[in-house]
């Protein structure tokens, strides 16, 4: 699995906790249930902080990809974590 297909299926993942952590707060209303949603509030936020990272580790990925389009290495870069490489190997092999 590539880096790009593992930051969008951890997107999926981390919305859909959300959802699902967010409709069972809104269910648990009641004194009884104050302790489970405390602990569902910090797995909510928690998953939040999640989704908002995978996110800027999707648009880090666009824009390193980008900067290859305008200042690439070469041809035949198709992943920013290639170029460097092949640059280096293109100037000392």
């Amino acid at each position: 699995m590539t880096m790009v297909e593992t930051v969008k299926e951890l997107k999926k993942v981390e919305t859909k906790a959300e959802k699902e952590y967010k409709a069972i707060l809104k269910k648990l209303k009641g004194q009884e249930y104050a302790d489970l949603r405390v602990l569902l509030l910090r797995m909510a936020v928690d998953t939040i902080l999640h989704r908002r990272m995978v996110e800027a580790l999707e648009n880090a990925y666009k824009d390193a990809l980008n900067l290859i389009e305008d200042f690439g290495y070469g041809e035949g870069v198709d992943l920013p974590e290639d170029a460097p490489r092949l640059q280096v190997c293109q100037t000392w092999c």
